[in-house]
């Protein structure tokens, strides 16, 4: 098996990813070893990292859901990631499974150590509740929601936090669906209105579609980049599943039920 090579580049951490690890299964010795060198460069004090991929022919389920739990442990620390040389066989795993918007890609490793440079530069910038430009400016931009579609998404406040009461038509939208800007808009309302700590309540929920994954995906990406909070609660088991399967459930914060949701927000205020 070949290892990870782990080397430092203008004080930014860069992993050369091996084929063989993108291709790990669940009882490969490897698989701990990425987050082994993510930790230990996060201990070590540089949270600025780029994953080369320049090696890789395609993913496993495994290696993908490695890539987000890394993606989670870096965030959680303060750290940025990069993913650089990304081959179209992975990108387009990376589309069909509606990851492509939370990771930050670059064409090559030059373009992602130059890339970090900018945001050290603009920080302020990209970083502001008001900011309008950037990298997730199309993420942010959404038509406005219909007043007389189908069911509408409930929202309300509990002891300052906002509970979105996801409905099931909701859940089965299409991408041309007249639902599909709402979720984002009451996110962007809870945001401007200064409550940041938002939680999704998917009690109505039965299934979902790939494109009210994406939404979730988009939602998530607007409220950390506004530095707030995102939970789930009352997840039905289908809905779990397709999360499992997708390894998109390392990503969310998920709650039994929505006082346990509640509460956990007040553990960590």
């Amino acid at each position: 098996m070949s290892e990870i090579v782990m080397r430092q580049v203008d004080g930014i951490t860069v992993l050369d990813v091996t084929r063989s690890f993108m291709q790990i299964s669940r009882t490969s010795e490897e698989r701990p070893k990425l987050r082994q060198l993510v930790t230990e460069s996060l201990d070590s004090g540089h949270n600025k990292i780029v994953l080369n991929l320049s090696q890789v022919v395609y993913f496993s389920n495994t290696a993908l859901g490695e890539l987000i739990g890394v993606f989670k442990t870096i965030r959680e620390r303060g750290g940025h990631l990069k993913l650089s040389n990304v081959p179209p066989s992975v990108r387009a795993g990376l589309e069909l499974s509606r990851l492509i918007k939370i990771f930050d890609i670059c064409a090559d490793e030059a373009a992602a150590i130059q890339s970090f440079d900018v945001c050290n530069n603009e920080a302020a910038i990209l970083f502001s509740p008001t900011a309008s430009e950037g990298p997730m400016s199309s993420v942010e931009s959404f038509p406005p929601a219909p007043k007389g579609s189908m069911s509408q998404i409930g929202m309300r406040q509990v002891d300052g936090i906002t509970v979105l009461d996801i409905t099931k038509s909701f859940m089965q939208i299409s991408g041309t669906s007249e639902e599909c800007g709402q979720l984002r808009q009451l996110v962007t309302e809870s945001l401007d209105s200064g409550h940041n700590k938002i939680l999704l309540n998917l009690s109505q929920v039965v299934s979902c579609s790939n494109t009210a994954l994406g939404e979730f995906n988009r939602v998530l990406t607007m409220i950390r980049r506004r530095g707030g909070h995102l939970k789930l609660s009352n997840i039905p088991s289908r809905v779990r599943t397709v999360l499992e399967l997708t390894h998109l459930i390392t990503i969310y914060d998920v709650s039994d039920n929505e006082a346990a949701a509640i509460q956990s927000f007040k553990s960590t205020a």
